[in-house]
């Protein structure tokens, strides 16, 4: 019987954990990689003699957690953890990482190419050269985004990303949500106009949303937001569904209060067949993508192998991860 340690890796419904990562912890522990969508009873018997779980897309529930006896450390593949029960795995005294702006070029990147598309109409377009419209198509008037105002809710790693990419390639000028937890640092970087959330919804051509999942957050973008927004204005959510009221921007994109949105997230994923957002042509979706690149996707996997690592090693894992959960390290200890 082997003595290395087990490590499980759920990736659920995203691209697959990059190989050459898997060889590399395979040199040191057991691996076992769980493909497709587990169930919750997939996880607790794969993660009961795991000393670690690299998380994809799957949650891992108290019921997973308290079945695993040997574990260790979770290392989340990514940024967010509402699909990790927190308190059970510091209760527990499991190690929780994730890996914050470790995604802020690709998301970054994918949030210009939704601003690009919906300006544009692209999807449009494409059609219409598909299905013999070329020329009415063509009659069709534009938005430019070269000098135009984006309004970022969420300065951190991405939505500063987005600004100076912005910035760079459009000579946008830049509002950035003031809040408590801004970065004055980070803001000035991309010479960010720190201005309250009211006034950054009514200049802004372009408003961006790079913000956590929290109570906080849940809804913030409404049917009062969206009526502060120019009738010209696009609204780009790459973070995550519910932080847009769904309704509600479904009734501003119809009645045209706002000339599109480009989204990357919704509510539900994948949508009900009904979602009233798939037969609108102002509106261009991608499905939970924009952090999925080749680059991205290897650099990840290698950060969470190095994350186990260290854990099993006995070491607490260094940057680009980081400790969810500080207070394990006195459950550990004590």
């Amino acid at each position: 019987m082997s003595d290395k340690k087990k490590v499980l890796i759920a990736m659920g419904d995203v691209p697959r954990f990059d190989q050459e990562a898997k060889k590399r912890l395979e040199r040191v522990a057991e691996v076992e990689e769980m493909l497709g969508v587990p169930t919750e009873e997939d996880l607790a018997r794969g993660a009961s003699h795991s000393g670690a779980i690299i998380l994809g897309a799957p949650s891992v529930t108290r019921k997973v957690i308290e079945s695993a006896s040997r574990l260790e450390v979770i290392a989340r593949f990514g940024t967010g953890i509402e699909n990790i029960d927190l308190a059970a795995a510091t209760e527990r005294g499991v190690i929780v990482t994730n890996l914050p702006g470790i995604y802020s070029d690709a998301v970054s990147e994918h949030a210009i190419l939704l601003m690009l598309a919906v300006a544009r109409n692209i999807i449009t377009a494409d059609k219409s050269v598909r299905g013999g419209f070329w020329k009415q198509f063509a009659k069709r008037l534009h938005l430019e985004l070269s000098g135009k105002t984006i309004g970022i809710i969420g300065m951190g790693n991405i939505g500063s990303s987005i600004a100076m990419k912005a910035k760079a390639a459009f000579n946008m000028k830049v509002l950035a949500y003031k809040t408590p937890h801004i970065k004055y640092e980070t803001a000035a970087k991309v010479d960010a106009e720190l201005v309250p959330l009211e006034e950054l919804l009514r200049r802004s051509d372009v408003v961006s949303l790079s913000v956590p999942l929290t109570a906080e957050t849940m809804e913030m973008i409404g049917e009062r937001e969206l009526g502060l927004m120019k009738e010209t204005a696009i609204l780009i959510n790459v973070s995550r569904g519910p932080i847009v009221d769904e309704a509600a921007l479904c009734r501003a994109l119809k009645q045209r209060k706002i000339a599109g949105a480009g989204l990357d997230v919704l509510t539900e994923e994948p949508p009900a067949e009904g979602n009233p957002l798939l037969v609108l042509d102002n509106v261009v979706l991608t499905p939970h993508c924009s952090a999925h690149t080749r680059e991205s996707i290897e650099k990840v996997a290698f950060a969470c192998v190095d994350t186990v690592l260290a854990v099993f090693e006995g070491r607490l894992p260094g940057p680009p991860a980081r400790l969810v959960n500080p207070e394990v390290i006195q459950t550990r200890n004590g």
